[in-house]
């Protein structure tokens, strides 16, 4: 048995971390995670304990996980008194990445409600298409994207964010997150395809996927250290105080890596995201990075080489950094 399976044995086995059982899923026998939480409110409701560690940076706006709990069960109260939102209604959010997105995602989600979430960089008729595919029943958006679609009948109500939204989070500053039941196979997500060669398709994630992707990044990330540890001969310190991870959050939230690795992962974890705000420059994303001391980066696209190559990329404090990410 090589180190890794002998690693991947001790996580996933009995008495690990992260120990898998066989249970029914619709029907089906499958392997899951024996021990985790069976909604993403249940995520969002455990993230309180980590208090006064911030969760989202965005320009002056610095929001602790406390704070958004807070803004979180506020803009759901909102959300169900002002525009009748429960369990099983559709919200679509349509904005590039602010502060408010995760707040909006959350509070619809902890409501039962399922999150649309519409690309940013869609034109008219695009937007056009994408709400009358989802059929949400509230449309929550920035005043860019909005301008857009000015003066068209979408038949849905629209909230902008810049000057509604603050409304919805002083709407119950002292509500708790809401208790509807939420089942782990309940509707979550619906994301949509890039549509390169056709109309884009809306693809549906339950509570039980997302988590789902959690616990296998979760179980990855430490099997990966672990490994790393046994290779050199050493004993992971398991338990050890681990730092803050503070992430970049250059992937846009309407994208699955911005949703699911960003907004929910970083969450789970007590990590930190640091908004960068409008279009990616590398000047201004070195100097953010410097400043809020970020330590992982995700270098999309031509992103890693805009920054690698910048002429004034040695004058920046980036030892900070301890993980950089491709893709795309």
């Amino acid at each position: 048995m090589t180190i890794r399976d002998e690693v991947i044995a001790r996580v996933t086995g009995p008495g690990g971390l992260f120990e898998l059982a066989e249970e029914d899923v619709l029907g089906q026998r499958l392997p899951v995670f024996k021990n985790r939480q069976r909604s993403l409110r249940e995520i969002l409701e455990m993230s309180g304990l980590h208090g006064d560690k911030e969760y989202v940076v965005d320009g002056e706006r610095r929001l602790t996980y406390a704070d958004h709990v807070g803004s979180v069960a506020s803009v759901a109260a909102a959300l169900r008194d002002r525009y009748g939102i429960g369990k099983g209604d559709r919200v679509a959010i349509l904005a590039a990445n602010r502060h408010e997105w995760p707040i909006a995602f959350w509070a619809t989600i902890s409501l039962g409600g399922i999150v649309v979430a519409l690309n940013g960089w869609w034109t008219q008729d695009e937007i056009e298409y994408g709400v009358a595919d989802s059929d949400p029943k509230l449309l929550i958006g920035d005043r860019k994207r909005l301008a857009r679609i000015d003066g068209v009948d979408l038949g849905v109500p629209v909230l902008e964010m810049e000057s509604d939204f603050a409304a919805l989070e002083a709407h119950a500053p002292d509500a708790a997150l809401p208790d509807e039941p939420i089942a782990e196979d309940d509707r979550a997500v619906i994301l949509y395809t890039s549509g390169t060669t056709g109309r884009p398709k809306g693809a549906v994630a339950t509570h039980r996927a997302i988590i789902g992707f959690v616990q296998g990044a979760n179980a990855n990330g430490l099997g990966t250290a672990m490994i790393e540890f046994e290779e050199r001969g050493e004993e992971f310190p398991l338990g050890a105080p681990r730092p803050q991870m503070v992430v970049l959050a250059t992937s846009p939230m309407f994208h699955l890596s911005g949703l699911y690795a960003q907004i929910v992962l970083q969450l789970a974890g007590g990590g930190k995201l640091v908004v960068h705000p409008g279009r990616f420059d590398p000047e201004s994303v070195l100097r953010l990075m410097e400043k809020e001391r970020v330590s992982q980066f995700t270098a999309l696209g031509a992103m890693g080489p805009r920054i690698a190559k910048h002429p004034r990329l040695l004058e920046f404090d980036l030892d900070c950094v301890t993980s950089v990410g491709f893709g795309g």
